[in-house]
């Protein structure tokens, strides 16, 4: 079975790394790993594994040694790809590795860690300036959750420490969506340059961020 290398890459520090593809024998999915250092420990690495999948031996070997919270950040975000909620997954999963750190063993996270966690990040100014909604802090947990899962579905963790801690409640009350007659006034009223985002809000229900990522085609 051929292992993919995709690289080099750079951290945000500057270190070299490069990404290997695979597919996962136990969930049949594309799967990534990360090695730093240069191509030929890559190379090297990816031999290795290519031997382990061929052998049968690669699930035996991952669940006998240490996995740690960046490895598993890496097969979230693979496996996200393709959804609508990777660039959020993407950010999210940041801030995760930023408070308990890339290098982490996963089995080392206690309760008290997510709690710990669950406080960080209720408290962490956005990018507003403002303190996050109960809801950006339920995702973050969300997301923690199913990144653990990812390691215990094949062994390499016990148990989702995570799933322990509850969730914020989120107050889903709509607001009243103003009237065709409102959107009028406001649309005679408003910088022509904000009128089509504002049609568009309207219309679908679009968020800031999605707008601002809108392109002409």
């Amino acid at each position: 079975m051929a292992v993919g290398i995709e690289g080099p890459k750079k951290t945000k520090s500057g270190r070299v790394y490069y990404r290997l593809r695979y597919v996962n024998p136990e969930t049949g999915r594309w799967t990534a790993k990360r090695v730093p250092g240069p191509r030929k420990l890559a190379e090297a690495a990816a031999a290795q594994l290519e031997l382990e999948l061929f052998q049968g031996t690669f699930l035996q070997e991952k669940r006998r040694r240490t996995v740690v919270l960046e490895e598993l950040v890496e097969e979230r975000l693979m496996m996200a790809r393709e959804l609508v909620s990777y660039k959020e997954d993407f950010a999210r999963s940041r801030n995760i590795v930023e408070f308990f750190g890339a290098t982490k063993p996963v089995r080392s996270i206690t309760t008290r860690d997510v709690l710990k966690f669950k406080d960080w990040i209720t408290n962490k100014p956005t990018r507003t300036g403002r303190l996050p909604a109960a809801a950006t802090v339920a995702h973050h947990l969300k997301l923690l959750r199913v990144i653990i899962d990812i390691g215990v579905k094949d062994g390499r963790v016990e148990f989702n420490v995570a799933k322990a801690v509850k969730l914020p409640k989120v107050n889903n009350k709509r607001e009243r969506l103003c009237t065709r007659s409102e959107l009028r006034v406001l649309l005679q009223n408003a910088n022509p340059r904000l009128r089509l985002a504002i049609i568009l809000t309207y219309g679908c229900g679009a968020r800031r961020g999605e707008l601002c990522d809108l392109k002409w085609d």
